[in-house]
């Protein structure tokens, strides 16, 4: 899709049906949070700097285990009132719990400090698990995790009956695949969110495809300091003040490939 943008010069948009907004709603993830009120409140203030729409926090070491439930709702508790009552926030646990009972004893809390959703709770493969978690007041997000194909976000959808859909275009199936997952996900009434953290040549996909999306809505920007994140694309896409991030303009997906970058992280 890109290289076709690139030769009809054309932004890989308008191959997607064109885009229908300029500029989409950031939502930036605060990680690592750290063990104290203290870490968490250092790290969402590097994360409003940002100037962010809503922000997921991130899943610590010690929000799982016996206690992690309680470490978790103080570590949500201090979120809440550093970032104050209008502030969107989401809980990413990246597959860390291994059974259903876990994010259940979990969700109470969550839902008391309304969070948007809860992301990635268990491994993929738990439809069951997923299912279970429906009916207690938090939307469920997942497959940014590895799901592949429409088919397994269709699982995710008819039998885990999660709320939120999250493919990553490196790993689901690219552009064509992305469009069925949409698809599917708007015929059964779900929102589908792009997964992202790698670098700005996914965030410019990714900014292509939401903005051709019917309805508008949020996209994942990482602050990762990772260099692959941050200069594997010459220049770098930001959030404005109001934070919304701009969609590329150029062909393709309107970002170039820093080669210099690539060469230096290159081995043989």
């Amino acid at each position: 899709w890109d290289l076709r943008g690139k030769a009809e010069g054309v932004p890989v948009s308008t191959l997607l049906g064109g885009a229908k907004r300029r500029k989409l709603p950031a939502y930036v993830s605060a990680y690592p949070m750290g063990d104290t009120a203290d870490t968490v409140r250092s790290a969402l203030d590097d994360v409003l700097a940002y100037h962010p729409r809503a922000i997921k926090l991130c899943a610590e070491a010690n929000w799982l285990g016996k206690r992690g439930a309680d470490r978790m709702a103080k570590a949500i508790a201090v979120a809440r009132a550093h970032c104050g009552s209008d502030m969107p926030l989401m809980v990413d646990m990246y597959g860390a719990w291994k059974t259903a009972g876990e994010p259940l004893r979990a969700l109470p809390a969550l839902a008391e400090a309304g969070i948007q959703w809860l992301e990635a709770p268990l491994p993929l493969d738990d439809l069951e698990g997923y299912a279970s978690l429906q009916g207690h007041g938090v939307p469920i997000a997942a497959g940014d995790l590895g799901a592949t194909t429409h088919h397994e976000f269709a699982a995710l959808i008819e039998r885990g009956r999660v709320d939120i859909v999250q493919p990553d275009l490196t790993l689901a199936g690219g552009f064509t695949e992305v469009r069925q997952i949409s698809q599917i996900a708007r015929a059964n009434g779900k929102r589908m969110l792009m997964h992202h953290y790698k670098s700005d040549l996914l965030l410019a996909a990714n900014l292509h495809i939401m903005s051709a999306e019917p309805k508008e809505d949020l996209i994942e920007y990482s602050v990762s300091p990772s260099p692959i994140r941050n200069e594997l694309a010459t220049g770098r896409i930001t959030v404005d003040g109001n934070g919304y991030v701009a969609v590329p303009e150029g062909p393709g997906l309107g970002v170039e490939l820093n080669t210099a970058t690539v060469s230096r992280y290159t081995v043989s």
